[in-house]
């Protein structure tokens, strides 16, 4: 997990050198993150800005579906 994608794979080992990849998925946050940047770079905009605080509530909601 890193701030703007969260991944996950299911691996069934077979031996420390052999595997079979079951499945894995990547979930892109990156939006969010583009979208408060141009907000900082438009304006200096606080963090008690409506559209901000929108976005950040956003990204903990999906992070929390996600998980």
């Amino acid at each position: 997990m890193n701030p703007n994608y969260i991944g996950l794979s299911i691996v069934d080992w077979k031996s420390s050198s052999k595997y079979k990849l079951i499945y894995s998925v990547q979930y892109s946050l990156k939006y969010f993150s583009d979208q408060i940047i141009k907000l900082n770079n438009l304006n200096n905009i606080s963090s008690e800005n409506e559209k901000r605080k929108y976005l950040n509530r956003k990204r903990k909601y999906e992070i929390i579906k996600i998980s």
